[in-house]
């Protein structure tokens, strides 16, 4: 909660974190408020001082041996079960580079808002989510890359409340392989693919 906070303060001061959400059609007052977006500029070492947490922020992975924050330079999203914060997504803001801290991946983002969707939006990351949102769906939900479906997203869908369940991966190989893949271990969903035609994910789209 500390290192949240601390990211979503330096977000709304940061002209760097504006122009790149602002370049991805991302900035959205209401849904980074709501959500609690971040920005990870390496300020938080400098505000902690001696404080003993340090020691804490090592053991989850916030910051490195060396006592660096891993996520500097990125968009920071906290990634919840239930109402606590278990897992941030990073995402830098020069360069292509998704980063999560160390272990397991664990945690869901908008579960709260798509668990009474009547339609649940599947796309690969938490920024084609936001850019789901922004377009008016408010069951985006993302898994953590091609790859990242968990346990914690197949409990979901045990207890998601609608009956129309879409698939709205990249458009490139391996989004349309993991849809595929998705389709058949889904069957029980009746779920339908989404072809996002000339663009390569939902963002872009946006």
């Amino acid at each position: 909660e500390t290192v949240v906070s601390h990211y979503h303060e330096t977000l709304l001061s940061s002209k760097e974190a504006r122009a790149y959400l602002e370049k991805r059609k991302l900035w959205d007052p209401d849904l980074i408020r709501g959500f609690r977006l971040g920005f990870a500029d390496g300020s938080l070492v400098e505000r902690l001082g001696r404080s003993p947490l340090k020691k804490d922020l090592r053991t989850l992975g916030v910051l490195t041996g060396s006592g660096r924050e891993l996520l500097k330079g990125c968009i920071v999203v906290p990634i919840l079960q239930g109402s606590f914060v278990v897992n941030l997504y990073g995402r830098k803001v020069e360069g292509t580079q998704h980063l999560y801290l160390p272990g397991p991946r664990h945690g869901l983002f908008n579960a709260a808002g798509a668990k009474d969707a009547p339609r649940l939006v599947l796309c690969e990351s938490i920024l084609d989510a936001l850019s789901l949102l922004i377009l008016g769906e408010p069951g985006a939900f993302p898994m953590w890359g091609v790859n990242g479906w968990t346990e914690d997203h197949a409990a979901f869908l045990k207890g998601w409340r609608g009956n129309d369940l879409v698939l709205a991966l990249d458009s490139d190989e391996a989004g349309k392989a993991t849809a595929s893949t998705l389709a058949e271990n889904l069957e029980l969903y009746g779920p339908r693919t989404v072809d996002l035609g000339s663009f390569k994910a939902p963002n872009g789209l946006l």
